[in-house]
């Protein structure tokens, strides 16, 4: 065990109160960066789709995922990760800022612009705010995740709750559509938050793992504000929700990953990396493609398709290059990932689009079968 790891077992660096208050901030700037806009509409399709029953499914794997991260791993494995793993990390950070971006675009700019060039204005807006925020120090940056969510909990509490409409078991698709669709849901998100540097900070930099039971806690709160305006009529456009709620997480989530991209250290981009952009780069090129989705292709298929990262091409590395590897991941194991993921990405286009959601299991098992393979490939050849 290094000194650093001694520290964070036992939290003898700080008082009690100090141990505690730090504790609070990091989890609840963590629940902050992890809403973004998968938990703020996520749970409302999935909610049309399947019912709550599609919801549990959504909440249960992304809550025991993200906390579990902290518990998993010391200070230490989280520093060995990133050292080895940065390009992949990196690009996890900039599908997230474009993500944030389009997102701000499409349902944000219908309220504050019109047309395609209103909501590419509303994306770059967006966009700007996020590459200017991440400019910040760490400690005002998790102040700004904190009062944000505070700010959303205000929200919350301001919702007028007697208009909530009835919890539905039952969606628009069959009760075995969601049993298909289980296996792609706790995939992604029990495995994701492997790669999310802002995780990976506050792992490093808060004073113990009991930070990550702030955050399960905080973000647990966010998803219930989700449903909350979910199902109220009229509440997810009103200019309250929207601006006091969705367009803060947005941006600042936005802003916590490129803070991180931009002091991500260059060393851990190995020469032989296929994503040889300078770290201070896919900010700007993140929020730049975020824009040109906004503009040209705004609507919930576009969500769904960026939302298949999460669920297919992060997941997947994960698992293939980083489960059991000790080095950097050779280019046999890259490969190895881009085959699976190319092979998967028919199942989920024609599953989640095309609601043929039997063939989702196929988009997990393939990423599943490649990394038995790669193993087996790495047990008869050690040395790669």
């Amino acid at each position: 065990m290094t000194q650093s790891d001694e520290r964070d077992a036992d939290s003898s660096t700080h008082g009690a109160g100090a141990t505690a208050f730090l504790n609070l901030a990091w989890g609840l700037s963590l629940a902050t960066s992890w809403t973004w806009c998968i938990g703020m509409f996520l749970p409302i399709i999935l909610m049309r789709l399947f019912g709550w029953p599609g919801v549990a499914a959504f909440v249960i794997p992304n809550v025991l995922g993200c906390a579990l991260f902290g518990f998993l791993r010391t200070r230490g494995k989280s520093r060995h990760e990133v050292a080895l793993h940065g390009p992949m990390m990196a690009l996890f950070s900039a599908v997230t800022i474009a993500y944030q971006s389009f997102f701000a675009g499409w349902i944000l700019g219908p309220l504050l612009a019109e047309g395609r060039a209103g909501q590419a204005g509303v994306a770059a807006i967006a966009g700007a705010l996020m590459l200017l925020l991440g400019m910040l120090p760490l400690t005002a940056i998790i102040t700004l995740g904190v009062l944000v969510f505070l700010g959303s909990l205000t929200v919350l509490i301001a919702l007028p709750l007697w208009d909530l409409a009835p919890l539905q078991s039952l969606g628009e698709l069959p009760p075995t559509a969601l049993l298909a669709a289980i296996p792609t849901l706790a995939f992604g998100f029990l495995l994701c938050p492997t790669l999310d540097l802002t995780f990976h900070r506050a792992r490093q930099e808060a004073p113990n793992a009991r930070a990550f039971a702030v955050f399960g806690i905080g973000f647990a709160t966010m998803l219930v504000l989700t449903l909350c305006y979910g199902s109220i009529a009229g509440a997810i456009t009103s200019p309250g929700v929207l601006l006091a709620h969705i367009a803060p997480q947005l941006i600042v989530t936005g802003a916590m990953h490129a803070r991180e991209l931009r002091v991500l250290d260059a060393k851990s981009f190995p020469p032989h990396a296929l994503l040889r952009i300078p770290p201070g780069l896919y900010a700007p090129l993140a929020s730049l493609a975020g824009i040109l989705c906004a503009a040209f292709a705004a609507g919930e298929d576009t969500y769904l398709r960026i939302l298949g990262a999460y669920g297919l091409l992060f997941p997947a590395y994960v698992l293939i290059a980083m489960s059991g590897h000790p080095r950097r991941p050779t280019r046999s194991t890259v490969f190895m990932v881009a085959i699976a993921v190319a092979a998967s990405i028919p199942f989920l286009e024609i599953g989640f689009i095309g609601h043929s959601m039997e063939l989702l299991p196929l988009g997990v098992a393939i990423p599943v079968l490649a990394y038995l393979v790669d193993r087996a490939m790495r047990q008869r050849n050690p040395a790669n």
